[in-house]
C-alpha cells in the first residue's frame, strides 16, 4: 500500500512540476525521469501503471491534441528495463548516460506531431534537447540518491539494491 501511495504521489508531483516548468518555458521531462526510476525500484508493470497515469495527466493537462506521450513513456520503460539488465552499472554517477538520453527518446516521440516540416522542426527545436539533455542527465544521479535517502527511512524497495534482487531471483 505505501508503495502505492508513494507511485501515485510522486508521479502526480513530477507530471504537476514539469506543466509548471513548460508554462515558463523549460521543458525537463521529469515525469520520465521518475518513470525511469519507478520502473527500476518497483518493476515494470508497477513503472507502466505509473507511465499510464503520467501520460494521461500530461495530455489532458497540456491540451495535446494527440496522445503523444504514452508511446515516449513507454521507451523510457524499455530504456530502464535495458539499463537495469544489460548494463553493469554500479556507480550512480554512471546514471548520468541514461538521464540524458530520456529527453531525445521523449522528444523524438512527439517530434512527428509539430506542424510544419519535420527538417526545421528537427533544427529549431535541437537546442532545448541538448540543454534539456544535459539537465536531465545531471538530474537523475541526484533523484536516485535523493529517492534512495528517502526510501531507505521508508522502508522501501532501494534502486541500487535492483540489480542484487534482479540476481537472487535467477
Amino acid at each position: 500500500m505505501t508503495e502505492s501511495l508513494y507511485i501515485l504521489f510522486f508521479t502526480t508531483f513530477a507530471v504537476m512540476l514539469e506543466l509548471i516548468l513548460r508554462s515558463f518555458g523549460l521543458s525537463l521531462p521529469l515525469a520520465a525521469l521518475f518513470l525511469f526510476y519507478a520502473a527500476i525500484v518497483f518493476g515494470y508493470r508497477a513503472g507502466a501503471a505509473a507511465a499510464i497515469l503520467a501520460a494521461c495527466g500530461l495530455d489532458f493537462m497540456a491540451g495535446n491534441p494527440h496522445p503523444y506521450t504514452l508511446p515516449a513513456f513507454g521507451l523510457v520503460i524499455a530504456l530502464s528495463w535495458f539499463w537495469l539488465n544489460k548494463v553493469e552499472s554500479e556507480s550512480i554517477f554512471l546514471h548520468v548516460i541514461p538521464g540524458a538520453l530520456i529527453p531525445p527518446l521523449v522528444w523524438l516521440c512527439i517530434l512527428p506531431f509539430f506542424p510544419g516540416a519535420l527538417l526545421s522542426n528537427l533544427f529549431a527545436q535541437l537546442p532545448d534537447i541538448v540543454i534539456a539533455s544535459f539537465l536531465c542527465g545531471l538530474l537523475l544521479p541526484l533523484e536516485i540518491f535523493l529517492f534512495d535517502t528517502m526510501n531507505e527511512k521508508l522502508g522501501i524497495d532501494l534502486y541500487t539494491n535492483a540489480k542484487i534482487r534482479l540476481h537472487n531471483q535467477r
